[in-house]
């Protein structure tokens, strides 16, 4: 998962407006990079406001993982934005509202790859000292390396 998840991919803010924006910022830095089209952040949009993806989790750190069908996806790619004061989502099972901190933004080209994505980031969201870490990081370098060595 960290191969896919570069610097480049990764935001660092201190808020966001809403949900929307905060998945077309990350959508923005995988177009750049090459890993997706803007038909595909329009199709992770449509699949948002239809079936959520918004996390609660243990110690108040909260996820979404924002993803759609390999349309417009080029090659695999992570991206992950950090938003300190948190953006509102909706809970992928209840559908309430939840303030969420991390948005990791999927892009695979194929169902089993998706799967594997899925299986990482749920793996790292469960690692709470992770979370924070990653949360109280200065700078995307360190978060990227953050990653790189949780194993």
């Amino acid at each position: 998962m960290e191969k896919l998840l570069n610097k480049e991919h990764i935001v660092i803010m201190d808020n966001c407006e809403d949900w929307e924006k905060s998945i077309r910022l990350l959508g923005d830095r995988l177009i750049r990079t090459g890993t997706v089209g803007r038909e595909y952040i329009d199709r992770v949009l449509e699949r948002e406001r239809e079936y959520p993806t918004g996390l609660s989790l243990e110690g108040g750190i909260n996820a979404a993982i924002p993803h759609a069908d390999s349309v417009g996806v080029f090659r695999p790619g992570l991206a992950l934005g950090v938003i300190r004061q948190g953006v509102g989502f909706r809970e992928m099972v209840s559908k309430d509202p939840v303030r969420v901190q991390l948005v990791f933004l999927l892009a695979a080209v194929s169902g089993e790859g998706q799967l594997g994505l899925l299986q990482g980031v749920m793996e790292l969201l469960q690692n709470r000292s992770i979370r924070e870490r990653i949360l109280s990081a200065e700078r995307e370098d360190q978060i990227a390396g953050i990653l790189g060595k949780r194993d």
